[in-house]
């Protein structure tokens, strides 16, 4: 329920059902092609399609996102996903296809690209600033693909992944005549993969954290710019704990910079230096691969658990 303006094309109305081949029509200010096919009232059929698509951007506000649902019932799994993402900026809807069979068995696709965006989603709220990235939404499942955005000292960070809603299916004919409505519910599956460089290991990540990763964050106290990290998150029902599996990679370098990523942990107050070396916490336990430190004229290489 997007407000649609300045309609124009024909529309016919036969037997109960109202159709037009092609619509043109203004949305948020850009020019908006459509066609479809509906019943005017109930009973008539359950089949119905509606297909559209813009030529430009329109901005991601309020508007756009109470659109993602029926007006005047609640919110939408679309609708929330999207909202935990706290996006702005742009989106152009390059298409989409809502649909209806006779059976009662909907379809929806969407093509969306999103330009000059932001987002921070609420499972790992880290700021992305800069985003641009395709949305593609195939009935339940939602794709994030080539997502790509800068942190807000400028470290570039690429993300794709996949969320699947919660979803039942219409009960086929059979099964509506001895009363059942829908089969039983599929559980959500979220799976996102993120992948930065020249991360500052700064407040804004570690407050992104889950609380359990923060503690760890605390007791080794890093600071400085990190060269690689790579973060999995996957989640199984929208009630079930985040697992999270992240890895951070220094290269190899002899020099030592106020850029340079450093520890000094809490309980041993002596600055170490990462000249090198690969960390990756599992969501239970810290994994250190040889790294490779420098205080000084002195070096340390540790690895562990």
């Amino acid at each position: 329920p997007y407000p649609v303006q300045q309609l124009v094309g024909r529309v016919e109305i036969r037997d109960g059902i109202a159709s037009s081949q092609s619509l043109d029509a203004r949305v948020g200010g850009s020019r908006m092609q459509c066609r479809f096919r509906l019943p005017i009232r109930k009973g008539i059929t359950n089949e119905k399609t509606f297909v559209m698509a813009s030529d430009a951007p329109i901005a991601i506000d309020g508007t756009l996102l109470k659109a993602l649902s029926p007006r005047g019932g609640p919110p939408t799994k679309l609708e929330s996903f999207i909202r935990s993402l706290s996006p702005r900026g742009t989106v152009h809807l390059r298409s989409a296809m809502i649909a209806t069979d006779a059976d009662g068995r909907r379809t929806r696709n969407f093509d969306l690209r999103v330009a000059d965006g932001y987002l921070r989603y609420k499972v790992f709220a880290y700021p992305l600033h800069n985003v641009d990235g395709i949305v593609q939404v195939e009935n339940d499942l939602v794709k994030l693909i080539g997502f790509r955005a800068t942190n807000a000292n400028a470290g570039s960070i690429h993300c794709d992944g996949t969320y699947r809603m919660p979803s039942t299916q219409p009960a086929t004919s059979a099964k509506r005549i001895a009363g059942a409505t829908a089969t039983p519910a599929s559980q959500s599956h979220l799976a996102l993969n993120f992948r930065a460089a020249n991360v500052p290991m700064d407040e804004s990540l570690r407050s992104s954290l889950p609380p359990s990763t923060q503690h760890t964050w605390d007791a080794i106290s890093p600071s400085g710019v990190l060269d690689e990290l790579n973060v999995r998150i996957n989640q199984h029902g929208g009630g079930a704990p985040l697992i999270l599996d992240v890895s951070a990679k220094q290269h190899s370098t002899d020099l030592v910079t106020n850029r340079s990523l450093s520890l000094r942990p809490p309980s041993f107050p002596y600055r170490l230096d990462i000249t090198g070396g690969t960390v990756r916490f599992d969501g239970s336990q810290v994994i250190i691969d040889s790294i490779n430190a420098r205080n000084y004229a002195s070096t340390l290489t540790a690895h562990g658990r």
